[in-house]
């Protein structure tokens, strides 16, 4: 499923989106409008998260080598 979420402002009660490419070959799309409340504008994006713990997490190289402690069953 493609989503879209935009925040707009609406002149003269008409509201104008342009879509991504990804949109181009829909035949429908379902709008749905919620106000928005002030005070969100500094809510944190989905965009802001990704790469957040880059360079600070660690996996041993050896990550996906087989257990010591289960060798009997593996063999």
């Amino acid at each position: 499923m493609k989503a879209l979420r935009k925040i707009v402002k609406p002149e003269n009660h008409h509201i104008t989106i342009e879509l991504p490419e990804e949109f181009s070959d829909e035949e429908k799309l379902e709008v749905i409008i919620i106000p928005f409340e002030k005070g969100n504008e500094n809510k944190a994006s989905r965009k802001e998260y990704y790469g957040k713990y880059a360079g600070k997490i660690w996996i041993s190289p050896d990550f996906n080598e087989p257990l010591e402690d289960f060798r009997e069953y593996m063999e």
